[in-house]
């Protein structure tokens, strides 16, 4: 499992990639074209306690820029829905390249393919197999296309230690049931691109250390260690 935070979504997504994703789905030029138009338009200035600054940047003067504005705002409103759009392509795709695992239901038999979850711009990728050092190659194939389909619509990946990391878990039977354990990969390292187009490794987290996601606490292992104690220390304070 591999944990990808991306920085600054909605705020990096290209014009270009959102209107061909919303025309995709029927959407017609003139309402993609009237939201982006207003957006590229806009003019910011800062505002000081001494007041706001003459210098601006946006305006009628964008088609000038060497690099057109970036990003749909937090407070628009169709900002969700085209940055799902955006996110569930990419997915698609991984899935087209065939990584995924598959899960099969018990009743129905329907087959159920899953590249990872994600709640906006955090993503958690998952990639099974048989043979652990295998499996932690084709992770890193995933993490490389992952970025490299982000970049394409203007994302990049927060590399920081707490928001992207890894698990490399290995279950064994024992006593009678499935154990959490590390597998051993040797010294194969994880890496990713950052925005500056440097590698950046990974860090790589025990099974049994816990995580936070999304204001929780968990691990593969099953730990509830950090879980417990935050909220112990939410219901004193």
């Amino acid at each position: 499992m591999a944990m990808s935070d991306l920085t600054g979504c909605y705020d990096r997504i290209i014009h270009n990639a959102a209107a061909l994703v919303l025309l995709r789905l029927g959407l017609s030029h003139t309402k993609i074209h009237t939201m982006f138009k207003t957006i590229q338009r806009m003019v910011h200035r800062v505002r000081t306690a001494f007041g706001d600054l003459e210098r601006y940047y946006g305006g009628d003067d964008f088609e000038n820029w060497l690099f057109t504005p970036q990003g749909i705002l937090q407070g628009n409103a169709s900002g969700p829905a085209i940055w799902t759009l955006i996110s569930s392509l990419v997915f698609d795709i991984l899935r087209k390249n065939r990584h995924s695992d598959s899960f099969c239901s018990a009743i129905s038999k329907e087959l159920f393919l899953l590249v990872g979850f994600a709640y906006v711009d955090d993503c958690d990728l998952i990639q099974p197999g048989q043979d652990p050092l295998e499996v932690a190659k084709s992770m890193q194939t995933v993490v490389q296309q992952w970025c490299d389909l982000m970049e394409v619509t203007g994302g990049a990946l927060n590399l920081s230690p707490s928001r992207s990391y890894w698990y490399m878990v290995e279950y064994v039977w024992k006593h009678g049931k499935w154990i959490a354990s590390d597998a051993d990969i040797g010294d194969f390292d994880l890496v990713a691109r950052n925005a500056d187009n440097e590698f950046i490794s990974l860090t790589r987290l025990n099974c049994d250390e816990e995580s936070e996601m999304l204001g929780l606490w968990m691990s593969p292992a099953g730990k509830n260690t950090k879980m417990i104690s935050s909220l112990h220390l939410a219901a004193v304070n």
